[in-house]
């Protein structure tokens, strides 16, 4: 059995709580943070911009690099964000600042406050190694909100350190996102993101509180390496990976939930069925004695798909849960392309 099968057998049927209270990250505000008088330079300049873009005094023409969000389950009614910024390595050095800001939506232009750097529902700097890989720069950070319409801004430049030159007019990229967080404290039937894995690892111990901001993919017992572009070749496999949220309990404690995986073609003709893997069930049969939602063990539902017997060409991936004790039902889909 491939690692990763053998990683989401364990944590699935052996009901570890993957999603432990650290996710729940509640940085320091910037204005509290200990830092350097040079950080407090760099960082100004970035707040000066954000105020400015919140005050309708800037607008944004073109977004400058990507943000790619992401929404766990976290706890006491929040919802936890990974999220990674992909970045042209042309636009940034080596080391860059980084101011991100997280307020509920505003439909206009907000007053400026008096702190020097907003706060917010979430605020948080960085200063932070910008390196290249497969062509692009990937930071991955995080925030935690209740669910809701939120207005995140990003704000970076490049940092010229404690003994570089400083420039006091530096070119600040200037990322306006509207994010819908889900809330997953309904009753409702839901599901984490479906995030597509690169690799998965255990983790022997938890991680610190300043190592899980460095590394947000970190989910208690296991660290998921995400996979931005959803190309493959067939001689990779596609490794999905989620939460199943707030099914109905038979025997007080248990789930009775079906997840499937239909995979389906897109054609000359249009799309037409493929094929689909062996469904997972979480039960009372399939899971141990000692499983437990009401105490925070989780459901965690992957597959592992070689697709050395998939055609060159795209693909959907259907992926539905079934809450068996309720009878209701999610479905989210996946696009991506297998290459010869």
């Amino acid at each position: 059995m491939h690692p990763i099968a053998r990683l989401l057998s364990r944590h699935s049927l052996m009901a570890a709580s993957v999603v432990a209270t650290a996710l729940l990250l509640a940085a320091a505000p910037v204005a509290a943070q200990d830092l350097e008088d040079w950080q407090e330079d760099e960082l100004r300049s970035l707040c000066d911009v954000v105020r400015s873009a919140r005050a309708g005094e800037i607008v944004a023409l073109e977004d400058p690099f990507e943000l790619d969000p992401t929404f766990i389950k976290a706890t006491d009614g929040e919802t936890y964000v990974p999220f990674t910024l992909t970045i042209d390595p042309d636009a940034v050095a080596d080391d860059v600042a980084i101011y991100l800001y997280v307020d509920e939506h505003q439909d206009g232009p907000v007053e400026p406050g008096d702190e020097d750097c907003p706060q917010g529902v979430f605020a948080d700097a960085y200063f932070v190694g910008a390196p290249e890989s497969d062509g692009a720069v990937r930071i991955s950070r995080a925030f935690n909100a209740p669910g809701g319409l939120y207005d995140v801004y990003v704000a970076i430049r490049d940092s010229a350190g404690e003994d570089g030159d400083r420039n006091d007019d530096p070119t600040v990229l200037l990322l306006r996102d509207e994010v819908e967080v889900p809330d997953f404290w309904t009753p409702d039937l839901q599901i984490s993101t479906i995030f597509v894995a690169e690799s998965i690892a255990p983790l022997n111990a938890p991680l610190t509180p300043e190592q899980q901001i460095v590394r947000p993919y970190a989910l208690g017992a296991f660290e998921i390496l995400p996979k931005f572009e959803l190309s493959f070749t067939q001689g990779e496999e596609l490794a999905p990976l989620f939460f199943v949220y707030n099914p109905g309990l038979q025997d007080g404690a248990k789930p009775n939930v079906t997840v499937e995986f239909d995979f389906h073609r897109q054609t000359a003709d249009g799309e037409e069925f493929f094929n689909r893997t062996p469904p997972q069930e979480f039960n009372s049969q399939t899971l141990p004695p000692d499983f437990d939602l009401t105490i925070g063990h989780q459901i965690v539902a992957g597959q592992q798909v070689p697709l050395r017997s998939f055609p060159a060409g795209s693909y959907r991936l259907e992926v539905k849960v079934t809450d068996n004790t309720s009878g209701a039902e999610v479905v989210h889909n996946i696009a991506f392309s297998v290459g010869a």
